[in-house]
């Protein structure tokens, strides 16, 4: 947890004024050395130099209270009629002409110690002083008693007046300069000044540490009760941590406010100095000085958040510990996320400007010049090259900074903190009073090499108050992620229409990028643009139109720059064909249809070919999800026009049953099984699809998106696909066109993956989380290609099973953690199992590399 100074609107102008006093005290609250002994000899130093706060009026009026304000009252320097003042730039001056008596004074508080000897002083002048003159004295709380000393009447240049003192005891004191109501005449004043002993010293601007440090922790006490109001209107479990913060502060205060009162309620002297040395060796100051740091810049609660977990509102975690550094470990192109909740226990909204470093500091990785003597041995294709010169990379091409935005989930109004916008244009980040609000942190390492990178992420009220600052560590190890992208690299697929999708109209080319960037390398080709003019005897009565999908085609191709992605005719093609058909009298099933049928699918095969795409580029779907006998009727007839047509073409079919006779009906027509998320769990199913010896896929289409875990409906797809070697994932849909992600549709549709703005799209934390499960795989894979390199390089068995059966566990107890019987729930206190695990899984990949290094080095 961090703290930062934020503005009370409600902070009282007593405060303000203790605060301009107290600045000693914050800077260090000892001023003065320990008394020595009187028994010794040596001059006793007393424990109070000067009780008077502004005695030369450096700081104007504050604390000095005229007794009313239709008087020539004036804070003045030296001009024509002025002499200088005795003591630093600014004195007092008092013109009197009317027949009212007028004081202006200040309070001392906390007893001064009785039947001992004080000194009240200060510098004078007057001109024409008449009548009774004026005197300057102290005043016990209900005047029955004062010390006094009277000002010279007349014209008289500066000089110093004195009166020695013995002050009953009193909870308080007044300083004041007294004209009565017959004087008349202009007083200057400067350097008052209360101090122990018998006769004035030089003038101190200081005031007692033991009296100093009580106003504080009085100041700080103050401060928590006032913060207590904001902390009611929280919400209620929120609240409750909150008041057992301030109630842990509260006690620390108030117990530090005893043992100094013990000192300044003393019967003497050398009893108090007794009492502060011991508070003293106590680090009663230090103490003081850490609480009064945390209370007074405690208005702001800053806490580490799981980036995944979506409840709204927040409830973050509120202790007195705090968050120094994040610290992170990746490979080279892992994206990282992290997030820190921010909780404004202050009576007015705080505005924070995010900042960060320009360039991180840097530090080469530990095991450089070990891969530097065995690069060619281990292998290039696995590491990165620490031959390579480093470059530095600015922060803001790796870190990317987001608020958390609430979006309705369900009927009930039920909110979740699911869209990620980037922080504006101004980096100004807002918490409300008596809330907390979310930033998500997300860190590219696509261009890091191996080494350390340390930055301070910073927040800055824009008041202009001291801001505070979060380290950020991210160590990048010397291994390569995208040494597992390669022809056998599963496949995502988003099922639906990206660039063509009309919620995608006003930036077509940006919402594209935004799926390609998260991983997505299956696109889908539309059937309803390429459909041919039919005849009724299924002829085609003109030449396909290719115009609009080959742009569609090209325009995906360009953005993909040079990636190997698939095309997928989709949705139940057959389907859409017979609806077509029919409209023009071809009725299906007959000659007819089938005619027409095969001849669309020769001539879109052919146009693919033409266009340079080969067999395993592009697949069909004939019909989606089969569940009816009629419509596996259809799939099994179209499928065997299709075979008939070119064999080499591939058919996908998406499949949410697990009748095993069904499957078996399909399987000869079945190229790319795409299968619903939970057959996994049907142990004959998952021996069938094994069996078949083809490609086997994952997909999600739970229309309640918005309200399921990021990380244990989302993140986990990553580790279905590594735990049952799937070929391929995906989820229903990047962007649906049949719903406004903003808002919660009549039907409570919560299908698309990001959200739409006219620039283009908006992360959501669902989204993000598919991508860091997808990241995962990789992580593991990467993991399993290391040992295979173990093996090769003759590692021993016994070293590479250890590891291996190390980081399986890892892998079972993190899917142990979701409930796969209430859609993937994953529990708030397990949150961080994933994360968890994958760091175990980086830590045991370097121990295997440095078996390989050993290997290597040690043959």
């Amino acid at each position: 947890m961090l703290f930062t100074t934020i503005p009370s609107a409600g902070r009282t102008n007593v405060l303000l004024l203790l605060s301009i006093v107290l600045m000693a005290v914050i800077a260090g609250f000892l001023l003065f050395p320990a008394a020595a002994s009187a028994q010794d000899g040596t001059e006793q130093i007393p424990l109070w130099r000067n009780l008077v706060a502004n005695g030369s009026f450096e700081q104007g009026l504050v604390l000095w209270k005229p007794s009313r304000s239709n008087l020539s009252v004036r804070i003045v320097t030296q001009d024509g009629s002025d002499a200088p003042p005795p003591d630093g730039m600014q004195m007092l001056r008092v013109q009197k002409n009317d027949n009212q008596n007028f004081s202006i004074r200040q309070t001392i508080p906390g007893p001064m110690h009785s039947d001992e000897t004080y000194t009240l002083s200060a510098w004078v002048r007057t001109e024409n002083l008449t009548g009774t003159g004026a005197r300057l004295q102290v005043i016990n709380d209900r005047w029955a008693w004062e010390g006094k000393v009277a000002l010279p009447t007349g014209t008289t240049g500066w000089q110093r007046i004195s009166v020695s003192i013995t002050p009953p005891r009193s909870p308080y004191y007044q300083v004041m300069l007294f004209l009565p109501a017959a004087s008349r005449g202009t007083v200057w004043l400067d350097a008052v000044q209360i101090e122990a002993g018998t006769q004035p010293t030089g003038y101190k601007e200081t005031i007692s540490p033991a009296v100093d440090m009580a106003a504080n922790l009085e100041r700080l006490l103050l401060q928590l009760q006032e913060r207590r109001n904001v902390v009611d209107r929280m919400d209620a479990a929120l609240a409750l941590q909150a008041h057992n913060l301030l109630n842990s502060q509260e006690q620390a205060a108030q117990k530090a406010l005893t043992a100094v009162q013990a000192v300044i309620s003393a019967p003497d002297t050398s009893t108090a100095y007794t009492l502060w040395e011991t508070l003293q060796a106590q680090e009663i100051s230090r103490q003081t000085a850490d609480l009064s740091r945390a209370i007074w810049a405690g208005n702001l609660v800053i806490s580490q958040h799981s980036p995944w977990d979506n409840a709204w509102p927040l409830n973050p975690q509120l202790t007195a510990d705090t968050i120094d550094t994040l610290h992170f470990q990746a490979y080279a192109g892992e994206q990282i996320y992290s997030s820190l909740t921010l909780t404004n226990m202050a009576e007015s909204t705080a505005y924070l400007r995010v900042m960060w470093d320009q360039l991180p500091a840097y530090r080469p990785s530990a095991q450089r010049s070990l891969l530097m003597q065995s690069l060619t041995s281990i292998g290039t294709d696995l590491l990165l090259d620490p031959l390579r010169q480093f470059e530095p990379v600015p922060l803001q091409e790796i870190i990317t900074v987001r608020e958390v935005a609430p979006i309705p989930a369900t009927t009930d109004g039920t909110l979740v903190g699911d869209a990620l916008p980037l922080l504006n244009q101004a980096q100004v980040f807002s918490v409300p009073a008596g809330e907390s609000r979310e930033l998500h942190l997300h860190f590219d390492t696509s261009r890091l090499q191996p080494g350390t990178y340390a930055f301070n992420l910073s927040f800055a009220p824009t008041t202009g108050e001291p801001g505070y600052h979060v380290g950020v560590e991210l160590e990048i190890l010397p291994l390569r992620l995208a040494a597992v992208d390669d022809d056998q690299s599963p496949k995502h697929s988003p099922w639906g229409l990206i660039y063509a999708n009309p919620k995608a109209a006003t930036a077509p080319t940006a919402y594209l990028t935004d799926a390609i960037e998260h991983g997505i390398n299956v696109f889908m080709l539309s059937p309803s643009i390429v459909l041919p003019e039919l005849n009724a005897d299924g002829s085609f009565r003109k030449p396909i139109d290719w115009q609009e999908s080959d742009r569609r085609f090209e325009a995906i191709k360009q953005v993909y720059a040079g990636g190997k992605p698939l095309w997928v005719g989709y949705y139940s093609i057959a389907t859409i064909f017979q609806t077509h058909a029919a409209k023009a009298g071809v009725t299906y099933p007959s000659a007819a249809f089938d005619l027409a049928f095969s001849t669309w699918i020769r001539e879109w095969i052919e146009h693919l070919l033409a266009l340079g795409l080969d067999y395993s580029d592009f697949a069909f779907e004939l019909r989606d999800e089969p569940n009816e006998p009629e419509e596996q009727d259809l799939l099994v007839h179209t499928a065997r026009l299709v075979r008939a047509v070119d064999p080499q073409v591939r058919l996908l079919v998406t499949v949410n049953f697990a009748d095993l006779s069904q499957l078996e009906r399909i399987k000869p027509y079945t190229d790319i099984w795409v299968i619903l998320d939970n057959m996994l769990s049907r142990p004959n199913v998952a021996e069938f699809l094994h069996n078949t010896g083809d490609e086997v896929w994952l997909y999600q289409c739970s229309r309640r998106g918005k309200t399921l875990s990021p990380q244990g409906y989302y993140r986990i797809q990553g580790w279905l696909g590594y735990k049952h070697a799937l070929q391929g994932w995906g989820i229903y849909t990047w962007l649906s066109t049949n719903e406004d992600p903003w808002v919660l549709s009549p039907e409570g549709n919560n299908y698309s993956m990001v959200y739409t703005s006219p620039a283009g799209p908006i992360a959501s934390r669902r989204g993000e989380a598919w991508r860091r499960g997808n990241d995962d795989y990789k992580v593991l894979r990467l993991f399993a290609l290391m040992l295979n390199r173990a093996e090769t390089l003759g590692v021993p068995a016994a070293d590479i099973a250890a590891v291996r059966e190390t980081v399986n566990q890892a892998v079972e107890q993190a899917l142990a953690q979701v409930d796969y019987a209430v859609t993937y729930e994953i529990s708030s206190e397990q949150l961080g199992v994933f994360d968890a695990a994958i760091n175990l899984v980086r830590r045991q990949t370097i121990e295997v590399l440095q078996l390989c290094l050993q290997a290597v080095l040690n043959p």
